[in-house]
């Protein structure tokens, strides 16, 4: 049968004040006003190798100085789902049929806050930082002062928005609809070990400076 199988995220809603979201709702509302048969995925923040969440954490931790900003505690509730398990999930629905015309939110198996994930990112990346409580417009602000001072920095001030509100859906939702038991997170963060994050950003950034010159 063929249908259209559209990603979407968790948090997708028209009304939401962070415009990837808003067009997430947009894209679904069209989606299913049209008549091709269609599955909609709304996944929670997705991870793995060369990723904007997990590297991005590790690359920012391995730059600074010591300590590293929590927004409000990080007790953000989050559930990270690793890439494999999100792509097979995908495809598994190119071929049941039983999806067709349904929106599922999919997770990892675990809900954990953002403290455990940066704690989880640092003992995988080998890096000790202590980690420091902080406002989230103070810590926006200071992500500001850093887009200044360094060329494209690896956590942005989107992210500290993004990770304002707690995005999490059903536990069993792949177990149950998609026959997948996703694995926690401690498992897959192996390639977070395999370079040195600081170094390797500098080194990166430097080769594309030159090259530009």
């Amino acid at each position: 049968m063929r249908r259209i199988l559209f990603l979407s995220h968790l948090g997708a809603d028209r009304a939401s004040a962070y415009p990837v979201l808003q067009a997430k709702a947009l894209a679904e509302d069209a989606i299913r006003r049209g008549t091709v048969p269609h599955t909609i995925v709304r996944s929670a923040a997705a991870y793995g190798p060369e990723d904007r969440f997990t590297t991005s954490l590790a690359t920012t931790l391995a730059l600074s100085p010591g300590l590293f900003f929590l927004p409000s505690g990080g007790t953000t509730p989050l559930q990270p789902l690793w890439i494999e398990d999100l792509a097979t999930a995908l495809v598994w629905a190119l071929d049941e049929d039983g999806l067709v015309g349904r929106t599922y939110e999919v997770g990892g198996p675990e809900v954990l806050t953002l403290r455990e994930v940066v704690e989880l990112v640092m003992s995988a990346a080998r890096i000790r930082r202590v980690l420091v409580e902080v406002r989230p417009w103070a810590l926006r602000a200071l992500f500001r002062l850093g887009e200044g001072l360094l060329p494209r920095p690896p956590f942005t001030p989107f992210w500290i928005d993004y990770l304002a509100a707690g995005r999490t859906g059903a536990l069993d939702t792949l177990p149950r609809a998609f026959g997948l038991q996703p694995s926690r997170m401690q498992e897959n963060l192996g390639y977070l070990r395999r370079q040195h994050w600081g170094r390797e950003w500098f080194r990166r950034h430097t080769r594309q400076d030159g090259a530009h010159g």
